[in-house]
């Protein structure tokens, strides 16, 4: 069956890797997420082609572009996984999975209705959210969105696409996190915009880069509250 899919293949392409560094940095772990997906029950994932938004990448199969663990205090709200296993995004397959470490093999995958997706974190309700960069193309101004994905039940619970006449649109890269008052931010890198949304919907705010190039971008924001600014209102108490 390996061999059938390897066949299936075209080569050369580009091979990802979760690494495990130690805390001054030295490599301690390394696992092949085409070697993963290989030896799971989701191999036959990575038979079929590319995403046709990416027609240029048939030698870059995956492109994962966001890695996060499932921490100690998290792993209750997900009871189908286990504490320590790795969260993935792989944008070229259109999917998002689980790696446990360990067994180095994919034991959760799954696609949907998003396309090209970014920054796949797991939720304390149990959720998974992600910043779904192409799944609403064929929608008429709609085109990028913030998702929230149940994965007992298989499908889309919320998601939050612009407000009035103003509409996500970030082709490639752009991030979402939830933010310590329960907010989410998100990035729409291209449009250079970012936003703060409420669970229910509501702009909190907004903000609009308009830089002279006309790619005037933001690929990454970071919120921080005044007390971790000190040194701010030192310069402005002066």
């Amino acid at each position: 069956r390996q061999m059938c899919i390897r066949d299936s293949i075209h080569y050369p392409h580009l091979v990802d890797y979760v690494v495990r560094l130690s805390p001054d940095g030295k490599e301690m772990e390394r696992v092949s997420l085409f070697q993963a997906f290989l030896d799971s029950k989701f191999a036959n994932m990575l038979r079929r082609k590319t995403s046709p938004s990416w027609p240029k990448s048939s030698w870059e199969r995956m492109h994962t572009n966001s890695v996060m663990k499932l921490e100690a205090d998290m792993a209750p709200h997900f009871p189908m996984f286990k504490k320590g296993q790795m969260l993935i995004s792989l944008r070229n397959m259109n999917a998002i999975a689980v790696l446990d470490m360990a067994e180095k093999k994919i034991v959760w995958a799954k696609r949907d209705s998003w396309l090209g997706q970014h920054a796949a974190r797991f939720l304390k309700d149990g959720n998974i959210l992600m910043f779904d960069n192409r799944g609403q193309e064929s929608l008429r101004g709609r085109k990028s969105r913030i998702l929230v994905f149940d994965p007992v039940k298989n499908q889309v619970k919320w998601s939050f696409s612009g407000a009035g006449r103003t509409v996500m649109d970030s082709v490639i890269y752009g991030r979402v996190e939830v933010l310590k008052n329960g907010n989410m931010l998100a990035v729409e890198s291209l449009s250079g915009r970012l936003w703060e949304v409420t669970p229910d919907g509501k702009v909190a705010w907004k903000y609009m880069y308009k830089g002279k190039s006309r790619w005037a971008s933001i690929i990454s924001a970071i919120r921080y509250s005044p007390e971790e600014l000190p040194f701010l209102q030192e310069v402005a108490s002066k």
